[in-house]
């Protein structure tokens, strides 16, 4: 009975069930990224987390002087999100541009032209696994999303967008009668997958598989249980030879 409340002890406090477990993300990269409007230009900083992954798309949390959205991002493009966040046009763009994982770019040629979630794409360049893309998505009428158009760089290989620069109009009436332009540029300058750091924990776990991580705990303590009752009996067998051979 202890043994069984010890390990559930254990699972609840590597688990975090019950309360604000945090989990270390899959990938981790930051971009600096610059927000130009109205003569005003503006620095700060994006990291962005890839904290699931699926054959349906990727769940990313995004982090802007100091704000923070999770954004699940399917194969097609798509993005839906529970946080009630306003995001910015970089840190949106980013999000679009990630979910670009999902599309197989591999092979991919200039002048080949494709679509994801109402963006269109135009490979202008293709070098060495390195894509240079024309991208435009007009404005949504129905949720008064903004309208982008600019150049992105894409590294196919290692599936993560290199730098962007694009122009933005932002609306500033829910009917999209007024509009802000807005210059943005970002580019990255930190991938955990290219460098031996461990990426920093910031979002909270999300739909831990509870009662397998428990299950798998359990089996991992039968079997070492076992083990050392398997090398007790090898050296009383040891033992009792090398008496006899005395």
């Amino acid at each position: 009975m202890r043994v069984a409340l010890a390990l559930y002890l254990a699972f609840v406090a590597s688990a975090g069930v019950g309360g604000g477990a945090r989990t270390t993300p899959l990938r981790h990269m930051e971009y600096l990224v610059t927000n130009a409007s109205a003569g005003q230009t503006a620095h700060s900083k994006v990291a962005l987390d890839l904290l699931d992954r699926s054959a349906e798309g990727v769940t990313v949390g995004l982090v802007q002087d100091g704000a923070s959205v999770v954004l699940d991002l399917d194969k097609h493009g798509t993005m839906t999100s529970s946080d009630l966040v306003t995001m910015s046009p970089e840190a949106t763009l980013l999000a679009y541009f990630f979910s670009l994982g999902s599309v197989n770019l591999t092979g991919m040629d200039a002048g080949e032209r494709w679509s994801a979630d109402g963006t269109d794409y135009h490979a202008l360049e293709a070098n060495g696994g390195m894509l240079v893309v024309e991208f435009s998505r007009p404005a949504d009428p129905v949720d008064g999303g903004s309208a982008y158009r600019g150049r992105l760089r894409y590294d196919v290989q290692k599936v993560v967008p290199v730098s962007f620069a694009a122009d933005a109009d932002v609306p500033l009436e829910s009917d999209g009668s007024a509009a802000r332009h807005v210059h943005v540029t970002a580019k990255l300058i930190s991938d955990s997958q290219l460098s031996s750091a461990r990426p920093p924990v910031r979002f909270a776990a999300r739909k831990p598989q509870v009662y397998e991580r428990l299950i798998t705990l359990i089996r991992r303590f039968h079997g070492s249980t076992q083990a050392e009752v398997g090398n007790s009996k090898v050296r009383r067998t040891q033992k009792g030879r090398r008496s006899q051979e005395g």
